[in-house]
């Protein structure tokens, strides 16, 4: 697949804003996962939406399942290579999608003109932190297809594009319909007074 760059200018200085979606470029499904929220006049913040609660709180449940699993497994005292590769694999399986419950519920970022800072957290980390006056625009990107049973589905990144030689961006979140990719991408350039560069 080809991507194609753009330009955007900002101060009479011209950037290249590149066209290749940024690591990880995550499957939704067609989910929408975030929704925009205005706590404030100055504080604007993409959270978790309904869908995006629904997939996490799901997750989490199937991990509290194979705790379940293992904890009977061990509570049997069956000994034998059966009963431990049930414990590995159901271990292996609540940590792998508790991990992934808990980092949708908690993938948040913020955009507080106040404070004149962005920044993303996710699983009580922070993920990134720039200042509102690096940012120089808001990029809707398409960043390929994926297959489902449904066929194949569409996917897109909201980024925020940064000063600076080089490829400088930063993900704000990836979304499996073009329009609200777009709208989101409006708004939060809006907010901060910054263009938008769709190369969705």
């Amino acid at each position: 697949m080809e991507y194609r760059a753009s330009q955007v200018e900002r101060d009479g200085v011209v950037y290249r804003v590149e066209g290749r979606p940024l690591p990880p470029v995550t499957f939704h499904g067609g989910f929408r996962e975030k929704r925009l929220a205005r706590p404030s006049a100055d504080l604007w913040a993409v959270v978790p939406g309904a869908q995006g609660w629904g997939v996490g709180l799901a997750l989490i449940g199937a991990a509290a399942g194979a705790v379940r699993v293992v904890w009977a497994s061990l509570q049997s005292g069956y000994a034998g290579g059966v009963s431990a590769v049930v414990v590995i694999l159901a271990g292996a399986f609540a940590a792998a999608f508790g991990v992934t419950g808990l980092s949708v519920l908690t993938d948040r970022t913020r955009l507080d003109r106040a404070a004149g800072r962005a920044s993303r957290r996710r699983l009580g980390r922070t993920v990134w932190s720039v200042d509102l006056p690096e940012v120089l625009a808001v990029q809707c990107l398409f960043a390929g297809q994926q297959r489902s049973r449904s066929g194949w589905i569409r996917e897109y990144q909201v980024n925020l594009v940064l000063r600076g030689e080089g490829d400088r961006r930063v993900p704000m979140c990836g979304a499996g319909d073009a329009d609200w990719a777009r709208s989101l991408g409006r708004d939060l350039a809006g907010f901060l007074g910054i263009p938008v560069v769709d190369q969705s």
